[in-house]
């Protein structure tokens, strides 16, 4: 099922155009709370950066994301969606904390799907 919502995060803290929720509130006004999740597909244009710690660790089976922009350690900003600085070697390895290996992945335009 495809849920179109928006997630508040450090990028728009009181959400860009209202009606955000974190993903964990999602999770439960949806009832998804203890069952499953065979796929979790995000694609939020730059909060992938500063949502991660709330839906990588759901235990979705297989986490699909598009990442916008590169967030760098010395914050010089890349993209128009994120302003802080990011360790992306800490991001990346809560993938792996998680137990998933990243098998595929598509460059395209200013994004990335990782799968």
């Amino acid at each position: 099922t495809n849920y179109k919502t928006g997630f508040v995060s450090k990028v728009w803290p009181a959400g860009w155009g209202g009606g955000f929720k974190t993903v964990p509130e999602t999770v439960k006004e949806l009832g998804h709370e203890n069952r499953t999740l065979d796929i979790f597909k995000i694609d939020c244009e730059g909060c992938e950066w500063t949502t991660y710690m709330d839906w990588i660790g759901l235990g979705a089976r297989q986490i699909l994301v598009e990442n916008h922009g590169v967030p760098m350690p010395d914050g010089k900003r890349t993209s128009m969606w994120f302003e802080k600085a990011l360790n992306i070697s800490a991001y990346y390895d809560e993938y792996k904390k998680h137990g998933y290996a990243l098998f595929n992945r598509d460059f395209h335009g200013r994004a990335v799907d990782l799968a």
